[in-house]
């Protein structure tokens, strides 16, 4: 279910932003919660680990638009890891434009756990 919440994996906390077959609206609240979630999470934790799940979401200029602000920009600069999963096709250029607003910190992988294991090593 589409949401923001924290999962353990192999003894390690992961910020888990799920936001899959969100469509704009959704998507951009989603990635607000997620900032708000970033950002409260880093005042009691110096790693931040987070998975991003894009599986049938579909990003319009809006939600760009919403990664490219400040607040979206100051709150992914302070995570550690950034793994990516549910990209495919034209839609890595989402992801291509998300790498270049926040510096190349997001890594695409295939699978969850594959994420979850870059994002714990």
């Amino acid at each position: 279910m589409p949401g923001c919440s924290i999962i353990n994996y192999k003894d390690k906390e992961i910020l888990y932003f799920d936001h899959r077959g969100l469509r704009e609206e959704e998507l951009i609240k989603n990635f607000i919660e997620s900032t708000k979630m970033i950002n409260e999470y880093q005042k009691t934790h110096s790693e931040i680990l987070t998975l991003t799940n894009f599986t049938d979401t579909y990003a319009t200029r809006e939600a760009l638009d919403y990664l490219k602000s400040v607040e979206s920009k100051e709150a992914v600069t302070k995570c550690t890891k950034v793994a990516v999963i549910g990209i495919t096709g034209i839609k890595k250029m989402f992801l291509q434009t998300y790498n270049k607003i926040m510096g190349n910190k997001a890594k695409l992988f295939k699978s969850e756990e594959e994420a979850s294991e870059y994002l714990i090593s």
